[in-house]
């Protein structure tokens, strides 16, 4: 089901929408890293921290995925909103969207060191 602003039923889609204003959105952004993190960990439990939107294009975003278990390494997430759903497009603890489609002034904007 989709409703005609864009927002997505998540019990019948699955899906999170990004169509909403930056707060809801980084609710939604905040329920696909965690998704993300535990298809890596499926026993992994995480917080979801630091997301920031792009000020050249708030369809990109950058995050800090922490878990909540001192042996498990956090990592960066670089997201962008495609189509009314967050998708995470590149992850890990260095050189995170550098390789990825993120295009340079995203980059420089979320604070990437590429």
């Amino acid at each position: 089901f989709q409703a005609e602003d864009g927002i997505r039923d998540i019990g019948v889609t699955g899906v999170q929408t990004c169509a909403l204003p930056i707060s809801a959105s980084d609710a939604a952004l905040t329920t696909v890293l965690v998704a993300y993190a535990k298809g890596a960990q499926p026993t992994a439990v995480v917080t979801v921290s630091g997301i920031t939107h792009a000020p050249s294009d708030p369809t990109w975003a950058r995050a800090v995925v922490i878990p909540k278990d001192p042996s498990l390494d956090g990592f960066t997430a670089i997201a962008h909103c495609v189509g009314f759903t967050w998708t995470v497009v590149d992850a890990g603890t260095s050189g995170v969207g550098c390789s990825a489609p993120v295009p340079p002034a995203v980059q420089a904007s979320i604070g990437l060191e590429c």
